[in-house]
């Protein structure tokens, strides 16, 4: 369900469906029509990510909240190890 080059969970489609203790876990996000354009996506990820980052205290624990919740921290290892390789 998540959408655009951030992968961005939307307010609506499938995300619309998941519940969370206090309602739609996504209710506040943007539309997958939002979401399709990618300069909104890659500004409202990356906000995501901002954010994620002052709350957890490093960008790996942002990455773990940020990424699928199935798979652990493999997700934010990947992402700093393609961001390392980058950078060299």
């Amino acid at each position: 369900g998540a959408v655009g080059l951030m992968q961005v969970m939307p307010n609506d489609g499938i995300a619309a469906t998941f519940q969370c203790i206090n309602g739609p876990c996504f209710a506040s996000r943007p539309s997958t029509e939002q979401l399709m354009d990618p300069a909104f996506n890659i500004n409202y990820g990356m906000q995501m990510l901002a954010n994620l980052t002052a709350k957890h205290g490093s960008i790996r624990d942002a990455l773990f909240a940020y990424g699928p919740m199935s798979v652990g921290y493999s997700y934010a290892d990947i992402v700093l190890q393609i961001l390392q390789n980058a950078t060299g």
